[in-house]
């Protein structure tokens, strides 16, 4: 899974766009729950997505790299 992460001026998650080769039913399905998580609160969703744990383990980590590059860019 590799994620783009868009954000405002404030540093805000506005969007996140996703490239991945999991299945559309279980997946990418759990993909946009965890997106939609994300955005809402702000923050990568701890918990997994039943069925999709490699999923959402993938999302957290390719989340965190994500967001470890955007602050060193500043």
């Amino acid at each position: 899974v590799f994620v783009s992460v868009n954000v405002d001026a404030e540093g805000n998650i506005v969007s996140i766009d996703t490239m991945h080769e999991e299945t559309p039913e279980i997946g990418g399905a759990a993909l946009d729950d965890l997106i939609a998580e994300t955005i809402k609160t702000q923050t990568v969703p701890a918990d997994a997505i039943s069925g999709a744990t490699e999923t959402s383990e993938a999302y957290r980590a390719a989340m965190q790299q994500a967001l470890e590059e955007m602050q060193k860019q500043g």
